[in-house]
């Protein structure tokens, strides 16, 4: 395994902008982070993607959210709610927990190139 520094500087990642964290219930887990952690305030919603895909197929998919900042970077509470994803994929396999973390780029197709170049299956 490739140590994660040499990734980063192979790839050029700038820094972590984002965690994604998903869970079975966003306004339990909101109320957890807030009394265990201080994080908050958190922004809570439902969100329906105008264009989802999963395993290549359009796919209707239906989450909820939950959002904090916590410094420079952005907490982000998913609860899967109906259709088929990679968060709902992710929660039947492993429970609840981290589940991504995200890093503003400014050329998508480039970093996305460099990332497949590296051994990470999209």
């Amino acid at each position: 395994m490739v140590p994660s520094k040499e990734i980063v500087t192979a790839i050029g990642l700038p820094p972590l902008s984002q965690i994604g964290v998903v869970v079975k219930d966003v306004d339990r887990a909101v109320e957890y982070y807030s009394s265990a952690f201080g994080l908050g305030p958190f922004t809570t919603y439902e969100f329906v993607p105008e264009k989802h895909w999963y395993m290549e197929e359009p796919s209707h998919l239906k989450l909820r959210m939950g959002k904090a900042v916590w410094g420079s970077i952005e907490w982000e509470l998913i609860q899967p709610l109906e259709g088929k994803s990679l968060h709902e994929e992710f929660l039947k396999t492993n429970g609840e927990g981290l589940q991504h973390l995200g890093f503003n780029v400014p050329n998508y197709d480039e970093v996305f190139d460099k990332m497949k170049n590296a051994g990470f299956q999209p």
